[in-house]
């Protein structure tokens, strides 16, 4: 368990800074406001993982790991479901009506 965990974790630091310059690239004059809903993301998604895994503690490390693998799953459903719908760069999909 441990060796997936170290390479889960430290991946994180890839991920966390260049999904914050991706945030922001899309919308460079809310810059300021994207990095602040991104920290609150972040926030708020370590403080549901530490009440989740305090609620399931039992003593081992197993817990942590659930939820570590949980919140994983959680992240690639989301990355999946944001850039299957969202147009970047201005750009609009055909099911998206025009804006007249």
């Amino acid at each position: 368990m441990f060796i997936p965990l170290f390479v889960f974790v430290s991946m994180t630091g890839f991920i966390v800074a260049n999904s914050i310059a991706g945030a922001m690239s899309d919308f460079p004059e809310q810059a300021g406001a994207v990095s602040a809903l991104v920290g609150a993301i972040q926030y708020g998604s370590g403080i549901a993982g530490s009440g989740l895994v305090g609620a399931f503690a039992d003593g081992t490390p197993w817990p942590m790991g659930w939820v570590i693998g949980l919140m994983g799953i959680g992240s690639v459903l989301c990355a999946g479901l944001v850039t299957s719908t969202s147009p970047r760069n201005g750009e609009q999909k055909a099911a998206c009506p025009q804006n007249a």
